[in-house]
């Protein structure tokens, strides 16, 4: 009886298997990787694993039983003697082949398994295939960068020669007005103490022609008063008061200060450890904010942006899990919206 194939079945309805007296089969997801120096890209896949570890679990006896139509003495006695034929080999030739499954080798007592036959496994590689770039000549974009800054580097000193020429410009300007302004203060000044002179001299003349005189004082050429002779009809003469307007001092507007164009955001990795839920790779980080717009509009709320550790790529994650089961069940719940969907463990 070839049990094998049942053994598969298991596999993939369960993701798990236990071979009684020998071990476990159990499907992993492995996340995705960039190899740095290769330039290639390893795409998520999931992987059948075997530990030497069991709790005589019946499942696959029932399994088997239902399947032959035979009693589950008989599927006990098929499974013990695959059992016994894997351990013997083991011993005695260090390896064993499971036919259309994979190969077993023994190492320092541990025993490793390899799968051979990955066709026969309802494995996920989420439509992703691995890949590997070409070689990035560093030399020619670490020259094209430095062109590129000693263009922005020109560009922005004229612009500050610009703003200072018309910081310039703007304080002369301003210096020409305060100083017309303060000259024209002075005129009328002169204006105003010409014209008290002159009222002076009229009075001293009235003052001189009248006979005879009361006192008359003369205290400024603002303020004169006449007293009219004794018996003659007293002239009303008003005291005029000539004040001097006030010299304003010129007024200098100073320059605003020239506003420093503002620098852009830096982009900040992510740190530490767990699980992500990756709905997208990419180089570029516009890539990834489309992507994260695209995805919080379809109702993904959670979903952010974080770098890898050697900063050269961006993804987008659905959701963060400390732990892997956590983040295998949810990812099971966001393939229903996007199938491309895949873990990445974060350290």
């Amino acid at each position: 009886m070839n049990i094998i194939p049942y053994i598969i079945d298991l596999l993939n309805q369960n993701g798990k298997v236990e071979i009684p007296g020998f071990g476990t089969f159990e499907l992993q997801s492995k996340p995705a990787e960039i190899h740095p120096i290769q330039h290639t890209f390893i795409a998520p896949q999931t992987i059948v694993t075997f530990s030497p570890v069991y709790k005589n679990d019946m499942q696959l006896v029932r399994y088997i039983a239902e399947r032959e139509n035979e009693p589950e003495g008989g599927a006990q006695i098929a499974i013990l003697a695959l059992v016994n034929r894997t351990l013997k080999a083991l011993k005695e030739n260090g390896s064993f082949v499971w036919e259309n499954f994979g190969e077993f080798k023994k190492n320092d007592e541990k025993t490793e398994f390899l799968t051979t036959n990955i066709e026969l496994l309802q494995v996920n590689t989420f439509g992703l295939p691995d890949f590997t770039t070409e070689a990035v000549d560093r030399g020619e974009f670490k020259e094209q960068a430095q062109k590129m800054k000693t263009e922005a580097e020109l560009a922005l000193q004229r612009k500050r020669r610009k703003r200072l020429v018309w910081i310039i410009v703007i304080l002369v300007l301003l210096g020409g007005i305060g100083t017309c302004s303060y000259f024209y203060q002075i005129q009328i000044a002169a204006q105003y103490r010409i014209a008290a002179a002159h009222i002076q001299k009229l009075f001293s003349k009235e003052t001189q022609q009248t006979e005879p005189l009361a006192t008359t004082t003369t205290e400024t050429p603002q303020d004169v008063l006449v007293q009219a002779p004794e018996g003659a009809a007293t002239p009303e003469i008003q005291t005029q008061t000539l004040e001097q307007p006030p010299i304003a001092e010129p007024q200098v507007q100073t320059a605003a200060p020239v506003e420093k164009p503002a620098q852009m955001p830096t982009t900040v990795s992510a740190s530490g450890s767990g699980y992500d839920i990756i709905a997208g790779s990419f180089g570029l980080q516009a890539n990834a904010e489309k992507l994260l717009n695209k995805m919080k509009s379809q109702g993904f709320a959670n979903t952010y942006i974080f770098q890898s550790a050697n900063g050269k790529h961006y993804f987008v994650s659905l959701g963060s899990y400390a732990g892997k089961e956590e983040a295998n069940a949810a990812l099971k719940e966001y393939s229903k919206k996007h199938p491309s969907a895949w873990v990445m463990q974060r350290k």
